[in-house]
């Protein structure tokens, strides 16, 4: 069993990357919008402080960062040869 603190930082590490996962995958992608959707998911955990439907809230914009990850075309790369 690993100690407490090794733990901690490991269940630390794995919620962030869930959390930014909508962000990963729109990066890896190259979303034309993402960069918002990382400053969503950075500032959507504040709406939490409203209580619990503050929590159903954040529920709500994690799953509608993941589907607007998921749309739209990629941003498509120009080959400065061909322009």
């Amino acid at each position: 069993m690993p100690e407490p603190g090794i733990l901690l930082a490991i269940i630390i590490v794995t919620t962030a990357l869930f959390w930014f996962a909508p962000a990963i995958i729109a990066g890896r992608r190259q979303h034309p919008s993402r960069y918002a959707i990382f400053a969503g998911l950075l500032f959507v955990p504040l709406l939490a402080l409203a209580g619990p439907v503050g929590w159903l809230l954040v529920a709500i914009a994690w799953i509608v960062a993941v589907v607007w990850s998921l749309t739209g075309a990629p941003a498509r790369h120009v080959d400065p040869a061909s322009a």
